[in-house]
């Protein structure tokens, strides 16, 4: 009802992301950083997973980053660097993100998908595997 509201956009934004939207779960996350521009981690992580289901990895590398600064200790952030790190092709970074805080000890959950609610079966696997290349085991 609020046309600037920018969570209500960054939530749309990530809601379409997982229901394998990426592109227009991006847009609407870019509509609420036009209104937001100091925005909350969540929505740099909603900003990151839309940009890493379609393979940006540099841009998806640059928003994770900005979600750790802003909250440090909130793990998917990390995680989801750490795929991105891997997808990149730098191996070394990846491995670090997996052992900042208690990143590795939420892992298994996230392979179970407990905490990856993908609509999409392909979106699933692609983030798996690049956690595999993360060094996830």
């Amino acid at each position: 009802m609020n046309p600037n509201n920018a969570d209500g956009y960054a939530t749309l934004g990530r809601i379409l992301t997982w229901a394998g939207s990426p592109e227009r779960g991006e847009e609407e996350i870019e509509k609420a950083l036009r209104r937001n521009p100091s925005p909350p981690f969540w929505c740099l992580f909603g900003l990151g997973h839309a940009r890493f289901l379609t393979e940006d990895y540099q841009g998806t590398i640059v928003a994770f980053q900005r979600g750790v600064e802003t909250n440090p200790s909130w793990l998917p952030n990390r995680y989801y660097l750490a795929a991105s790190y891997a997808e990149a092709g730098d191996a070394a970074r990846a491995e670090f993100e997996l052992g900042q805080g208690a990143v590795r000890s939420v892992i298994p959950s996230v392979i179970a998908g407990e905490l990856t609610p993908y609509r999409d079966r392909d979106d699933l696997n692609h983030f798996l595997d690049a956690l595999r290349k993360a060094g996830v085991r």
